[in-house]
């Protein structure tokens, strides 16, 4: 990967649990990208990877829709609501435990088409947020 879109994928998809993020991408190419081989070489998968990124800023549609990182709770239709606003589709919320019992957001993932041209709607049975609980922003 050329150093340009390293610094690019650098701030669009680190790696927020461990601090080696060649070897995360490395891994997300191994899962997800070799799928789509045949559509994308692992550059354009990276690249278009940062142009999505780029095109949802999700941070920022949280805080326009009232939802703030600063470990507020909120009810899951509430954070999945504004994502559904800015992007007309279904997100998929993924959510982690925390020490204390809550569920913490952990990420927000928006599915395209195989092209990775078109949004459609997340299969929201992958959601791994409890709809009953409320999910913890920080």
């Amino acid at each position: 990967m050329d150093r340009s879109l390293v610094s690019k994928l650098n701030i669009s998809w680190p790696n927020v649990k461990y601090p080696n993020n060649i070897q995360f991408w490395d891994k997300q190419w191994r899962k997800h990208g070799s799928c789509s081989v045949h559509t994308f070489n692992q550059t354009e998968y990276f690249t278009q990877a940062d142009n999505l990124w780029n095109s949802h800023n999700i941070t920022d549609i949280l805080i326009t829709g009232g939802i703030k990182p600063n470990g507020s709770e909120y009810a899951y239709d509430t954070v999945e609501r504004p994502i559904q606003i800015a992007t007309g589709k279904e997100p998929e919320l993924r959510c982690a435990p925390s020490s204390l019992g809550r569920q913490l957001l952990h990420e927000v993932v928006l599915c395209y088409n195989h092209k990775g041209t078109t949004p459609i709607d997340c299969n929201p049975l992958h959601s791994t947020c409890d709809r009953n609980f409320q999910i913890k922003f920080i």
